[in-house]
């Protein structure tokens, strides 16, 4: 139930779109389990590693607790526009949104004057300073949504990259495993033999090594898939034991 500020303006609390938990939860006890052996191997001692979920969710909040101890203001929920700088949102195109990213002044004027044409918006007095355009980040949207209107997302994209500010769409998980760079070039979605289904395809592995490359050959063992092996190979059970256990 830790957020911050998740969700649309004004609107309800809103979930996380997968198990932030037990994702960042997995990722640090990994973390915790490399350091304790590389200060077994320093020290010849090993140690208890704990990890919490709740940790891990407090810990990716990052800078909201510096602001929240400065200000004492609680941080409202705000769609997809950037508490700190603007235009930093997600954008109408005529199929789908655009991310557009001015992080800084320089591209800010550039994004004025060589992509939307609206060179008017430099000067504006709502929008002068990154306090005020996130103060008016709406009324601002606006005006930026006239002209991502006019073209298609891979168009929006185009345009706004070719002027070396950052603008990426928006996928759903039909278009990520459709991506060049990412299904393939990035290998994040491979082709398994599973025991019961056949082929399969599963998640890639984020992680690469240049020499060696980790890659995943085998999905998940079936319900009690090496039961045997474990108990009567390295436990020392007899085939009667486990057949008990089994009943």
């Amino acid at each position: 139930g830790l957020m911050r500020g998740t969700g649309c303006k004004g609107g309800e609390p809103t979930r996380s779109g997968n198990a932030m938990g037990d994702i960042l939860g997995g990722m640090n006890m990994v973390i915790g389990v490399l350091a304790a052996v590389n200060a077994r191997n320093i020290t010849g001692h090993g140690q208890r590693v704990d990890v919490s979920l709740v940790d891990s969710v407090v810990a990716s909040l990052e800078n909201a607790y510096v602001r929240y101890f400065k200000s004492h203001e609680i941080p409202v929920r705000n769609g997809n526009a950037y508490a700190s700088i603007a235009p930093y949102d997600t954008y109408h195109a005529k199929d789908g949104y655009v991310v557009i990213a001015c992080g800084n002044q320089k591209l800010y004027e550039k994004f004025c004057n060589e992509v939307v044409d609206m060179p008017w918006m430099i000067t504006d007095e709502r929008f002068l300073t990154v306090p005020l355009r996130v103060e008016n980040n709406e009324i601002q949207k606006k005006y930026i949504e006239e002209w991502t209107m006019k073209y298609t997302v891979d168009e929006v994209v185009d345009k706004v990259l070719s002027k070396g500010i950052p603008a990426g769409p928006i996928f759903n998980v039909k278009q990520i495993t459709e991506d060049e760079h990412i299904a393939n070039v990035r290998e994040m979605f491979i082709e398994v033999d599973h025991p019961v289904i056949g082929k399969m395809k599963v998640n890639g592995c984020p992680i690469k090594l240049m020499e060696t490359m980790p890659r995943i050959n085998y999905p998940g063992p079936t319900l009690g898939q090496h039961n045997e092996e474990i108990l009567e190979g390295m436990l020392g059970y007899t085939p009667q034991e486990v057949q008990e256990l089994r009943e």
